[in-house]
């Protein structure tokens, strides 16, 4: 029977509440139920972290990842000999709240040895993130990004909803209609489709309002045919958004991963950037020449010619990609593109970082 506490923060998923609240779970996946949001609610409220407690079988799927990451919450997983360990970055823990406190890892030795063993990959999981500005009207429609991205991947949205599992059918209108409700807070929703998870999240900005879309797709083996088309649709569905819309900068990047696409805690492999797009804001306040870019790194002008964006196709899986995007982003200062892209430059930095540097340096920008 599980034991609400009576001090802290009490909810029925907390197992233990003090300076922080710790739920526990067995679950083989760990969605992002109704509770579990209700948790995270309840503890922003009251001022204190949260940490989710598994074993070593228990995986995360997307949504809960990275929901449970924006929120500042932890992850520890209890290894079959009773060792601890953080669940996405692999940091060995003597307790379960030293989580909040310990410092980063900074040699393998601080690393458990069993988050480093190698898992077999099932598919390749295409992930996209993407932020697009809005007017602030009550015209505005939300999820546009998100359809089009899902459609060109050939594996269309079927529902959203608050938590998982979502309970509504795909409907921008409805989806729309939630997201303002909740402003000016941050407010998020989920959204799937077969072989196909992410989230919405919708923000107040002094420029309107900003929509952010990361979807993550199952999209096959990497040298199938299938695999190549969807990139390429999924690349020309990014572009031709700066052409309808006003968005801010989007990748696209691509990692062996699993066929359910939920997170193991075991040690990803790096994701690959396939291609990068820079909106119409960013090239002008970044004043981007956009003949030297094309010149340079192959970029190509998108958008409306007066206000036009540029998408830079990166390469393919198993190519320096990694050096190209260093190489466009290291012709922009570092502090103009923070200021020019606000919050969407660390979207990327995030989209792009391995796991194991959670809270270090990355190397986009």
């Amino acid at each position: 029977m599980r034991t609400v506490p009576t001090s802290g923060v009490p909810h029925p998923l907390a197992d233990a509440s003090g300076d922080a609240v710790v739920t526990e779970s067995r679950s083989p996946v760990v969605f992002l139920t109704q509770g579990r949001v209700s948790l995270l609610a309840a503890a922003r409220d009251a001022g204190r972290p949260v940490i989710l407690a598994t074993d070593e079988h228990s995986v995360l799927t997307p949504a809960f990842a990275e929901v449970w990451r924006e929120a500042g919450a932890a992850w520890v997983v209890r290894e079959a000999g009773g060792t601890l360990r953080e669940g996405f970055t692999g940091r060995a823990l003597p307790t379960v709240e030293s989580v909040l406190t310990a410092t980063p890892a900074r040699t393998l030795d601080d690393v458990s040895a069993r988050f480093l063993r190698p898992t077999a990959a099932t598919a390749v999981e295409l992930a996209a993130v993407l932020s697009v500005r809005h007017r602030a009207r009550d015209t505005t429609l939300l999820g546009a990004a998100a359809e089009r991205l899902a459609e060109a991947a050939e594996a269309p949205l079927t529902g959203w909803g608050p938590h998982e599992p979502v309970g509504l059918p795909w409907d921008r209108d409805g989806m729309t209609a939630f997201l303002r409700g909740r402003m000016p807070i941050d407010a998020a929703v989920v959204v799937t489709g077969p072989g196909t998870a992410g989230t919405v999240t919708a923000r107040r900005t002094g420029q309107g309002v900003e929509e952010i879309t990361r979807l993550v797709l199952s999209a096959g083996v990497p040298t199938s045919t299938a695999f190549e088309g969807r990139l390429a649709a999924m690349t020309q569905a990014l572009a031709g958004l700066a052409a309808t819309a006003m968005p801010l900068a989007g990748m696209l990047l691509a990692r062996p991963g699993r066929v359910d696409l939920c997170l193991p805690p075991l040690l990803p492999l790096p994701p690959t950037p396939l291609a990068l797009l820079i909106g119409p804001p960013g090239v002008k306040d970044l004043a981007l020449d956009t003949a030297r870019m094309t010149a340079e790194f192959g970029a190509i002008v998108v958008g409306r010619p007066r206000i036009p964006g540029l998408l830079f196709p990166l390469g393919r899986l198993g190519e320096p990609t990694w050096l190209r995007l260093d190489a466009i982003l290291g012709t922009v200062d570092r502090g103009l593109l923070d200021r020019a892209l606000g919050r969407t430059a660390d979207l990327l930095r995030s989209a792009a970082r391995p796991d194991t540097e959670q809270g270090g340096d990355t190397r986009v920008g």
